[in-house]
């Protein structure tokens, strides 16, 4: 097993050795005035202040999926430029001078989406908008496959599929959401279009990762389930039987388990993943 990531975009992933065998804020959004002035800056529910980070351009505010305030992010030029090249005038200047923006429609719809995507990647379990060493452990940053039918990847969390060692090594820095927010976009869905394409969850994991595999390896959940289906609990599997094949396949029997048990949840559609990534797209597509 490999679990690899480099600095600016922490993505691990499992290599198994198989040569063995809503719009609801969108459709309102311009109805609603929603504009940022000083008498409206002191009455709305900013839910998430915009974080500093190197390289940060400019500040866009958007509501939350849930509607329950008003999200503040801070983007880099790049970022920044492609959002506003996909979505014109949906993003709109509040604050020339401070470089301060609003997003309404498909852009707001889009971004609220990516965030909540975002979160569920990365677990904050403090809720300071920092990922620490200790929060990475608990995000969801491990590639395990591919779906090409509903072009979606599937991930698993680290602490399931990773050693201490490989922490220390790949895990030690922090990260402010506005930042990792920023990475997903440049690098998991670089053509805003609401789809982690293959070739884009496969070029975000570490360099060290790729050196050692091809996009080919990636497997489809099918493919995953039929090669794991001994590991998951309802088989009433030989221990030995499970032993030689966690042999086979160079990686330890538990992760197996785990491994199976996520693609499992990936496919019955009861991972959160699955409808985050689902409405991210129908953002963008309509």
């Amino acid at each position: 097993m490999t679990i690899s990531s480099n600095n600016q975009a922490p993505y691990g992933a499992i290599v198994l050795n198989t040569n063995q065998q809503d719009k609801n804020i969108e459709k309102d959004s311009k109805e609603s005035g929603f504009n940022i002035n000083d008498t409206f800056k002191s009455s709305i529910n900013i839910i998430k202040q915009a974080m500093p980070f190197d390289g940060a351009y400019a500040k866009v505010s958007f509501r939350d999926k849930a509607g329950s305030g008003i999200v503040e992010m801070n983007l880099t030029e790049e970022t920044f430029n492609k959002l506003k090249s996909k979505f014109t005038t949906d993003i709109q200047s509040t604050n020339s001078a401070n470089n301060e923006y609003i997003a309404s429609g498909s852009a707001e719809s889009y971004l609220s989406g990516m965030y909540e995507v975002t979160k569920y990647l990365y677990n904050d379990i403090n809720k300071d908008n920092i990922i620490d060493t200790e929060e990475n452990k608990d995000s969801r940053l491990t590639l395990l496959g591919y779906d090409d039918t509903k072009q979606m990847p599937i991930y698993g969390k680290l602490k399931d599929y990773t050693t201490e060692d490989e922490f220390k090594k790949y895990y030690s820095d922090s990260y402010s959401i506005d930042y990792i927010f920023n990475d997903n976009i440049v690098k998991l869905d670089p053509d805003i279009d609401g789809t982690i394409q293959k070739k884009d969850a496969y070029s975000s994991l570490g360099e060290e990762y790729k050196k050692l595999t091809t996009i080919d390896d990636i497997k489809s959940p099918t493919d995953l389930i039929k090669l794991l289906s001994i590991f998951l609990p309802d088989e009433d599997t030989d221990d030995e039987k499970k032993k030689k094949k966690a042999k086979e396949l160079g990686v330890d029997v538990n992760v197996l388990a785990q491994m199976a048990k996520d693609i499992k949840s990936f496919m019955d559609g009861s991972s959160p993943l699955v409808d985050l990534l689902s409405k991210l797209k129908s953002s963008v597509s309509g």
